[in-house]
C-alpha cells in the first residue's frame, strides 16, 4: 500500500483506486506507452460500471471500443479500510486471491490495436479478413502482456504486475533481454505477436517452414543460434490458457456473427492473407512503435 500510495499522484495519469496502477506507470515501459497512447486518444476510464460489463465483460468488448470507455473496480478503498481496522496485520498472501482484479493493461491494449487496424483498410476485404483482424488485436494484448515482465526488478513490482495481467512469465525475462539486445526490440515484439496469431488460430508448435515463412514476413535475418532463442520464446505463445483461446476462437468470434468451429479456424490459411495484404505490414510496423 506505501508503494501504491507513493506512485499515484494525479499528475502522472495514474488512477489512484487501481491497486498498482501508479507503480507500473513509474516501472514499466510497455504499461506506460500504452496508458500514454490511451490518454491520447481521449478514452474515458471509469470505475461506474454497468451491469454487464460486470457479470460478463468479454461480451462489451466492441461496445466499449465503440463507446471509447474502459471500466475498473475501485479495489484499493477496501485496502484502506482493511489496513485502518488491523494496522500492519494482514498479509498480501491472505487476501491477493479474493481480491478484484482489474485488467486495464490488457483491455488498454485492445483500444490502441483498434485503432491501429482501423488506420489500414482493407479494401476487397474477403470473410477471412475480420477473423485475422479480429485474431491479431487480440495476439497484440498477448505479445504486450509477455514482453512487459522484460522490465519486472523487484517482489514489488512483480506483485503489481501478475496482479494486473493475464500473462505471467517472469522465467523468460533473461531471454527476452537477450533477443532485445540482439535484434531489437521492434522486431522482437513483431516475432511475439505474430507468435501468438499462430497460438489465436489453434496452431500447436511451429516447424521450420512456418518459422521460415514469420521470418521472411517480419524480414528478420537472425544466426542459427538467435533463432533458436526466437522459436524457444515462440513455444510461450502456445501456452495460452484454454479459457483464452476459447473466448477467442469460440465466444467471440460468434458473438460477432462470425461462426466458425476450431477445426475451421485450424483451416484458415492465415499466412498466405497476411503476405498478400500489404497494409497487415503497416499494421505490424506501427504496433510495434513504443516510443
Amino acid at each position: 500500500m506505501q508503494q501504491h500510495q507513493q506512485f499515484s499522484p494525479a499528475s502522472n495519469g495514474s488512477i489512484a483506486t487501481n491497486f498498482g496502477d501508479g507503480f507500473l506507470l513509474a516501472h514499466n515501459q510497455i504499461f506506460a506507452a500504452i496508458r500514454k497512447k490511451i490518454i491520447q486518444q481521449d478514452i474515458q476510464i471509469s470505475s461506474d460500471m454497468n451491469s454487464d460489463y460486470a457479470v460478463f465483460p468479454l461480451s462489451q468488448l466492441d461496445v466499449l471500443l465503440v463507446q471509447r470507455k474502459m471500466y475498473f473496480y475501485d479495489n484499493v478503498s477496501i485496502l484502506k479500510k482493511i489496513e485502518s481496522k488491523t494496522p500492519r496485520t494482514i498479509d498480501w498472501d491472505e487476501i491477493s486471491a479474493q481480491l478484484r482484479r482489474n485488467y486495464l493493461f490488457h483491455e488498454s491494449c485492445h483500444f490502441v490495436s483498434r485503432a491501429v487496424t482501423q488506420k489500414y483498410p482493407i479494401k476487397n476485404a474477403d470473410l477471412t479478413t475480420p477473423i485475422v483482424v479480429t485474431m491479431l488485436e487480440e495476439s497484440f494484448s498477448n505479445a504486450c502482456e509477455l514482453l512487459a515482465v522484460k522490465d519486472v526488478e523487484d517482489a514489488v513490482h512483480a506483485v503489481f504486475f501478475e496482479f494486473s495481467s493475464y500473462i505471467v512469465h517472469f522465467e523468460t525475462k533473461s531471454l527476452i533481454k537477450k533477443l532485445i539486445s540482439e535484434i531489437g526490440f521492434e522486431k522482437l515484439f513483431q516475432w511475439t505477436m505474430l507468435s501468438y496469431l499462430h497460438s489465436n488460430f489453434l496452431v500447436e508448435s511451429i516447424n521450420e517452414q512456418q518459422t521460415n515463412s514469420m521470418l521472411k514476413f517480419l524480414g528478420i535475418t537472425a544466426s542459427g543460434a538467435v533463432i533458436k532463442k526466437l522459436k524457444s520464446l515462440a513455444k510461450i505463445a502456445f501456452q495460452l490458457n484454454p479459457e483464452f483461446l476459447n473466448a477467442t476462437t469460440g465466444f467471440y468470434l460468434k458473438y460477432n456473427l462470425i461462426s466458425k468451429s476450431p477445426n475451421e479456424i485450424r483451416k484458415i490459411d492465415f499466412m498466405a492473407h497476411l503476405e498478400s495484404t500489404k497494409q497487415y505490414r503497416q499494421m505490424y510496423s506501427e504496433l510495434s512503435q513504443f516510443n
